[in-house]
């Protein structure tokens, strides 16, 4: 595991629970630093998952790919986080608050 998947996957999970706290109103002020922030650490999870989705196609053209999926895995788990966040946030991101 490349020490960048473990970087991103603790931004992920603070800005997510920042967005949790915020959403149920223990810490509402923690809401919009953690929509800006995430913002971003998805963007990098997604860009970095892009490019390991491309790394891993190559290697499975040249038959290498399952020592590959074997470190890249976390990578493209945050990018499959990031997009589910994506979605989310576009399916009920205009959902108004209580």
């Amino acid at each position: 595991m490349h020490p960048a998947h473990i970087v991103v996957t603790v931004f992920l999970a603070l800005c997510g629970l920042g967005a949790v706290l915020g959403f149920s109103g223990t810490a509402p002020h923690l809401l919009g630093i953690s929509f800006y922030l995430g913002w971003f650490v998805t963007m990098g999870a997604m860009l970095l998952a892009a490019g390991l989705a491309g790394a891993l196609a190559e290697r499975a053209w040249k038959g290498t790919a399952h020592a590959f999926l074997r470190r890249s895995w976390l990578g493209l788990a945050n990018g499959a986080a990031a997009l589910a966040s994506w979605v989310w946030v576009i399916a009920y991101g205009d959902v108004p608050l209580k």
